[in-house]
């Protein structure tokens, strides 16, 4: 179960990484009409969004059958609501939004997928754990 769990956040890197690319370097450069077709880098992003998401829920289940909490119990706290109900469903949220913006932009709608990539940015980077990624 470790293994999955440093495999989910290993892969955190690659999906921000990702991010940043297709937001600051892909995009901006597809609107001077100097977009690359043969760079997949929002393809890349799909990819890694979308493993990340299936580890995660992997993981989700896993620990979740491990620890043998009841949902009451998940929701009375604070901490376990934010690990168990608040990251999956925001990070679910996320990667539906990065996979529209990638729909959209094979269709030629660059400033959508901008502002589509920028919200999952934002989603993304509130919802990591960022102290329990400091081991």
């Amino acid at each position: 179960m470790e293994l999955i769990q440093h495999i989910h956040s290993i892969l955190r890197w690659a999906v921000l990484f990702f991010l940043v690319v297709n937001i600051f370097v892909f995009l901006p450069a597809c609107y001077k009409k100097e977009c690359q077709t043969k760079v997949k880098w929002p393809l890349f992003l799909l990819i890694s969004a979308h493993s990340n998401l299936l580890i995660g829920i992997v993981l989700l289940v896993l620990k979740l059958k491990e620890s043998g909490l009841k949902m009451a119990e998940i929701m009375a706290n604070s901490a376990y609501r934010k690990v168990w109900v608040e990251h999956p469903f925001t990070m679910v949220i996320a990667i539906i939004l990065i996979t529209i913006g990638y729909s959209k932009q094979k269709k030629g709608h660059r400033k959508l997928n901008f502002w589509l990539l920028i919200i999952s940015l934002i989603l993304i980077a509130y919802m990591i754990p960022w102290a329990a990624s400091l081991y």
